[in-house]
């Protein structure tokens, strides 16, 4: 069956911001696809951090600060950077009050046998669910280029969790911050990156303006100040592995259950962490007419890592209602304020 209104190739709708369609129903960001294909070289990325690690093993208590989710992706990114790489990880995970159990479980379980220190941390419940309920309710506090890859709630979370982990990093004088990113997440640009610390404050004062009625007097705890951004020593590298690294779904299962972590039944098709993402995707259909996640899985159907029936059926799968009513409990929305 041929679908209306979405690529034929991947599975980008119409709604999804600035496409268009070839007469054969092919989408534009497949058709730029196939004129960029096989000009990345990734393994020049690989030895550049390699040659960095090298360069900084005996500069701090760490090797690395990750910033660990407990998701499928994330975890097997600390067995590489443990495993493959031999590092020293902190392994770090922000509790955003939505973890399922499972994997909290995966998380003690996981950072054991591979020998990794964890920090977890929770800041004041109050405040993130005042965060995640004007995200939900007024996502116009970010740009359309953040939500074509994210809902506005994931965001907030990503935002907090980059510049937290970021003030974490640069205290304890670690060179590098890992991120869990899979193909399809983020833009290749971002698989090495030196921050500026001008840029890096500037963006942080963006996203503390957008919640600044409940964040702006926890800012200097939860984030760099200004005087340690106008220092400017101690920034780390941000690096995400797995984008130099393969990609096998089904690789990546073996090992990492191998290593004791198994997949939560409680959150939706899209997530093996968090329930709040759920509820993100929800919002961010009826705003904008499309799920968040499309640009991330048409970009593994283009890459070969999935089929277009199993992106498809991705989608399908992303929208539990119970946990979307559970979200909303727990964020105290009155109903009426979601719409229809």
């Amino acid at each position: 069956m041929v679908e209306k209104n979405i690529c034929q190739k991947c599975i980008l709708p119409q709604e999804f911001p600035g496409i268009t369609f070839s007469a054969e129903g092919v989408c534009n960001y497949c058709e730029e696809y196939q004129k960029e294909a096989g000009q990345e070289d990734l393994g020049s990325y690989e030895k550049q951090f390699l040659e960095f690690c090298a360069s900084h093993k005996t500069n701090s208590e760490y090797d690395c600060l990750l910033a660990y989710s407990g998701g499928k992706d994330s975890t097997y990114t600390l067995y590489l950077l443990r495993e493959k790489y031999g590092l020293n990880v902190l392994a770090y995970t922000f509790d955003n009050g939505f973890i399922s159990d499972a994997a909290k479980v995966n998380i003690k379980t996981v950072t054991e046998n591979l020998d990794a220190d964890s920090i977890i941390f929770s800041p004041r419940i109050e405040l993130l669910k005042a965060m995640f309920k004007n995200a939900a309710l007024n996502d116009n506090v970010y740009s359309q280029a953040a939500l074509m890859r994210a809902s506005a709630i994931c965001t907030t979370c990503i935002n907090f969790i980059r510049y937290n982990s970021l003030k974490l990093a640069v205290e304890k004088r670690i060179p590098l911050l890992i991120f869990g990113w899979a193909p399809g997440q983020v833009d290749a640009r971002s698989i090495i990156l030196k921050p500026q610390p001008a840029f890096m404050k500037k963006s942080q004062d963006v996203f503390v303006n957008a919640n600044k009625n409940y964040l702006e007097k926890y800012q200097d705890i939860y984030f760099l100040t200004a005087e340690q951004y106008s220092d400017g020593h101690g920034m780390p590298h941000f690096v995400n592995p797995l984008l130099f690294n393969e990609y096998d779904l089904g690789k990546i299962k073996a090992v990492i259950e191998s290593l004791g972590w198994r997949n939560p039944r409680d959150t939706d098709s899209n997530s093996t962490n968090c329930l709040l993402n759920t509820f993100g995707n929800y919002m961010h259909q009826k705003k904008h007419g499309y799920n968040p996640y499309v640009q991330e899985i048409s970009e593994l159907i283009r890459t070969g890592i999935i089929t277009r029936e199993e992106g498809l059926e991705r989608l399908e799968k992303s929208l539990d209602q119970n946990i979307i009513d559970e979200c909303v409990r727990k964020l105290d929305i009155d109903r009426g304020s979601l719409g229809g």
